[in-house]
């Protein structure tokens, strides 16, 4: 049981659902099974990458009402009452509800932080944040069976409530996304503004550019060592622009045997296989470093500033120098082809100084900006837990959940 505490009876799920089995509906439309969405339709999202058997017989149908999880990531919230017909991976669990009339009430309840937390506690595996549900301890988990009539009022509330809430966070993340957008456009303009009033060099000309290498499993993991060996992944969390410490290091003599470049201090890296590439993200070594052989390092020589390279390649569309596959990949020798403006080391770094600038005053607004985001969010998955567990009187009057949280938020920033 889940040992989540309710005012109502309770009965095992495996009593309100039954499992499910129902395949051969390879005609249907693609399900997937998000965290912060729950069941919809695989097409309609851009950012999901897995890609489904090339055979659809084995996959599994569902239906409007069912419950569906994905027994990997139940515990972050992947499962859901789905709203539509569709097929999911035969690696999930469908179930059937009893009574379909209280299914968006648990669609809420097993979302909530109480169960995802139970669900976790119920999963196991050897893969980090993959770990598979126990379907005979979740088919045992006791559920609160509430009056329809109650449940209604509480899914009403909730609807209304989060409603609310979702949409000041939509507002917060356009404005975030807003303040990026400032940025970028200042830097582009900063150096379309370089490119008509200094002379262009070739990027070869000014830069060595080399790959990273290869870094086995075995040698991973370590973190006393002198050199941190990055991945493509480290450049989504460089701190500005400059990337400090890394999950992984390495000594010099390992760098030697693995035939490592050691990049030295000031070198731009950028991803040059795989998705990332089109994410357009570079970054600066603060110190010697290694990289791996989805990165590409580029060795700024005497006379060109680090951080001014950085800038300059951020504001090229790295996308038009991307070969076609499968696999996106950079066509370097194209890359090492790319003019860039090169004025006096003085005019360098007085751009730079602009720049950073503008930096800095957007990344304090977008500091605060995440602030207020996280806040809605936790306050967003405690009123539902307050709401599915009973402990608020849904019938009362409250004042809104996101004037309150409107009122915090000004508080905080």
């Amino acid at each position: 049981m889940s040992n989540v505490e309710t005012p109502w009876d309770t009965a095992p799920l495996k009593r309100l659902f039954k499992r499910v089995r129902r395949s051969d509906s390879e005609e249907e439309a693609l399900l997937s099974v998000y965290r912060d969405h729950g069941v919809i339709p695989k097409a309609s999202r851009e950012d999901n990458f897995n890609r489904a058997s090339e055979d659809l017989s084995n996959y599994l149908l569902v239906t409007p009402g069912d419950l569906v999880v994905n027994k990997m990531k139940a515990w972050q919230g992947s499962l859901g009452i789905s709203q539509h017909r569709g097929i999911v991976s035969p690696a999930y669990y469908v179930y059937s509800a009893s009574n379909p009339t209280l299914g968006t009430f648990y669609h809420y309840l097993l979302r909530s932080r109480p169960f995802s937390a139970y669900w976790h506690s119920i999963s196991g595996g050897i893969r980090p944040n993959q770990w598979d549900l126990d379907p005979v301890a979740f088919a045992s988990t006791r559920l609160p069976i509430p009056r329809p009539t109650e449940a209604q009022r509480i899914v009403d509330y909730l609807d209304h409530e989060t409603a609310e809430i979702d949409a000041l966070i939509a507002d917060l993340e356009r404005t975030s996304c807003l303040s990026e957008e400032r940025l970028a456009a200042q830097q582009i303009s900063t150096l379309i503004s370089a490119r008509a009033h200094h002379p262009l060099r070739r990027l070869k000309t000014v830069a060595t550019l080399r790959g990273g290498s290869g870094f086995p499993h075995a040698e991973q993991g370590r973190l006393d060592q002198e050199l941190p060996f990055f991945k493509v992944g480290s450049l989504a969390g460089a701190n500005r622009g400059t990337l400090h410490t890394a999950e992984h290091t390495i000594d010099r003599e390992t760098a030697c045997r693995l035939g490592a470049t050691v990049f030295p201090h000031g070198t731009c890296v950028m991803a040059k296989i795989g998705a990332a590439l089109h994410l357009g993200r570079f970054a600066t070594l603060a110190r010697s470093s290694c990289i791996d052989n989805n990165m590409l390092g580029i060795i700024p020589e005497k006379g060109l500033d680090p951080i001014y390279l950085r800038y300059t390649l951020g504001a090229t569309s790295v996308s038009q120098f991307a070969l076609p596959g499968a696999v996106p990949s950079l066509d370097v020798g194209a890359f090492r082809d790319l003019t860039i403006p090169i004025p006096s080391l003085p005019e360098q770094l007085s751009i730079v100084d602009r720049l950073q600038f503008e930096v800095s005053e957007i990344a304090t607004a977008t500091a605060d900006l995440t602030r207020a985001i996280t806040l809605a969010k936790e306050r967003r998955a405690a009123l539902i837990t307050a709401a599915v567990t009973g402990q608020i009187d849904v019938t009362a009057k409250h004042r809104p959940a996101a004037e309150q949280l409107e009122d915090d938020i000004k508080e905080l920033t």
